[in-house]
């Protein structure tokens, strides 16, 4: 029995004595918070994928508030990941690009969501990647299988998988001696709610790497995957497909357990699809002169790095039987630095003195208690990029140009219409600018 065996049968064991005490009802609902890595917003099967079925992220879909319009802060894993653990824009610290990583620093006195929920009385543990301005090992009570950045999904011959790189591109089978790396963040993640008892509410933040590259697929889901004669979207398929099922055993296991009612379950991609270049020479047939978007982009433009829409608009998804509507569509536009006042709001716990939040709550928007939107505008820098949205208007700039969109008519951002609408530009711009004005310069660049 492989260890990946051993994560569906403990689905399906009898109920053991923490998961005997966890039937009881808590005074608080835990938190599943799900973020996956690159990606696209097409690339689920609610959002019309036509590349790999996604059944388990489709049913979790299902279970709770699903958002059309939902919004990283960053086209970027390192800036936005902080903007979704910190409730902030992490811009507003110097947080543009991955560089600033090395540099950039939480404001001293403003507390993360999972320190917050430690205060509040949970019991918290990271599983996976982190990529955040603040040291994990201060951050939660428990650290499994820490990432940062990247790692590849197969051990190298001593056993350590973030270190010396394997092909970028590769198939393999997973074995006991040789588990995938997101088969094994799930049995971590299973290993720490099992644990858990009924009296402490748990927060468990789980970091998947996929589906961000190394490209090293596992090999039973590229056998499954042959009718995809493309080589290199068999690979992304098989990634996005293991992903998928380790999504379902999660749901499996807190349905068994009794625990799917009283967990508020989050689930995120961190940014848009990843576009491959020289580092795929690796795989035969490769062509030097073709740089190879990771994910279906449909209808919408650009990826990952870009500030169109296919490099912020994600998947995100937030689940809670007793306070939200099953199987809901939410349309307007909100952004990750929501998910903090708003798992704040839903487990009843107070936002630290000293915090500030760039978000808001959501939940008397998804219980449809107010027909406002959660924002009037959104905004977005880097470097020497910007974008900003407003209702149906998107805003977009580079240091030579500036272009307006209508996302309702014009989803693709394929018609600049900046021409028809100058006095929607304008007032658009002179609200980004006046955004701007508060963010300092990447903290990488102040260090050269």
């Amino acid at each position: 029995m492989t260890k990946y065996s051993a994560i569906v049968a403990a689905c399906t064991l009898p109920l053991g004595v923490n998961a005997l005490a966890a039937q009881t009802q808590q005074e608080k609902p835990n938190v599943l918070f799900i973020a996956v890595d690159d990606l696209g917003w097409s690339d689920v099967g609610y959002n019309g994928s036509t590349l790999v079925a996604t059944p388990n992220i489709d049913r979790l879909a299902s279970m709770g508030v699903s958002f059309t319009d939902g919004y990283v802060t960053a086209p970027i894993s390192g800036p936005s990941r902080n903007g979704m653990v910190s409730g902030m824009y992490s811009q507003k610290y110097g947080m543009q690009i991955n560089a600033d990583l090395k540099f950039a620093q939480v404001p001293a006195q403003h507390k993360t969501l999972p320190e917050t929920m430690r205060e509040a009385g949970y019991r918290t543990a990271l599983v996976g990647k982190w990529h955040v301005c603040r040291d994990a090992n201060v951050v939660f009570d428990e650290v499994y299988d820490r990432i940062d950045i990247s790692s590849n999904y197969f051990p190298d011959s001593t056993g350590v998988y973030d270190g010396p790189r394997l092909p970028i591109l590769a198939v393999k089978e997973s074995t006991y001696e040789n588990e995938y790396m997101t088969d094994k963040l799930t049995s971590h993640a299973i290993q720490f709610m099992n644990k858990q008892s009924n009296a402490t509410p748990f927060f468990l933040y789980l970091g998947y790497n996929a589906v961000h590259n190394p490209w090293q697929a596992e090999k039973k889901y590229y056998d499954r995957l042959s009718n995809i004669k493309d080589e290199y979207m068999r690979v992304q398929a098989s990634l996005i497909a293991c992903a998928d099922e380790n999504i379902g055993i999660l749901l499996n296991y807190l349905e068994n357990r009794k625990l799917i009612d009283n967990t508020i379950i989050v689930f995120v991609s961190d940014n848009g699809p990843a576009k491959g270049g020289p580092e795929l020479k690796t795989w035969e047939g490769y062509d030097p002169s073709f740089e190879y978007v990771f994910g279906q982009m449909k209808t919408l433009r650009g990826h990952k790095v870009d500030l169109y829409e296919g490099g912020i608009r994600t998947p995100m998804i937030i689940a809670y039987k007793p306070l939200l509507r099953e199987g809901k569509v939410f349309r307007d536009m909100i952004s990750t630095l929501d998910f903090y006042p708003t798992i704040c709001e839903m487990t009843g716990s107070e936002i630290p003195e000293g915090t500030t939040l760039d978000g808001v709550s959501l939940v008397r928007y998804l219980r449809e208690e107010t027909k406002q939107q959660p924002h009037d505008m959104l905004f977005w820098c880097r470097n020497n990029f910007g974008a900003a949205r407003m209702g149906v208007w998107k805003l977009y700039k580079e240091s030579d140009k500036t272009e307006l969109y209508n996302l309702r008519e014009d989803i693709g951002e394929t018609k600049d219409v900046s021409a028809e609408y100058p006095h929607i530009k304008e007032k658009m711009m002179k609200a980004w600018n006046e955004w701007y004005s508060t963010i300092p310069v990447s903290a990488s660049k102040i260090k050269k």
